[in-house]
């Protein structure tokens, strides 16, 4: 998985997921949901008591990995990813110069005359030839 897309929405699903949590701690639902699951059970003793606690604080355990969450995205964000952008910029200039160089190259040729046949020896010019493909002699107009 690529961490832009793990990242982009951090912002909103952190506060989302810490919402959500914030709201199963302070009513209580998730807890009295599951641990009567853990009652009909055969754990006793010291088990018990930590898988009890387990379950109680477990949205507080998620607030706090979704509050994390948020963090690393926005540190994603501001440290990371302007590196990638730029080396996507500096791709794009260089490929762009490069074009640019192809096109002033094509202009110069195209802004020539050039003879449609060799003056020296008659043989017929290609589409791109600055001299003769026969005898070497200069296809330009001066």
């Amino acid at each position: 998985m690529k961490l832009k897309s793990f990242f982009k929405y951090s912002l909103q699903i952190g506060i989302a997921g810490l919402i959500l949590n914030i709201f199963l701690f302070a009513t209580n639902i998730f807890y009295e949901m599951v641990v009567p699951l853990l009652e009909k059970s055969d754990i006793e003793g010291a088990a018990f008591n930590f898988l009890d606690n387990l379950i109680y604080f477990t949205p507080c355990i998620f607030i706090g990995l979704f509050a994390l969450y948020i963090i690393a995205g926005a540190l994603y964000k501001r440290y990371y990813y302007p590196k990638i952008e730029d080396k996507v910029f500096g791709h794009m200039v260089r490929k762009n110069d490069r074009r640019q160089k192809e096109l002033d190259e094509r202009l110069k040729f195209l802004s020539r005359t050039y003879y449609r046949n060799c003056p020296k020896c008659g043989a017929p010019r290609d589409e791109k030839e600055t001299v003769c493909s026969s005898c070497g002699a200069s296809l330009t107009v001066r």
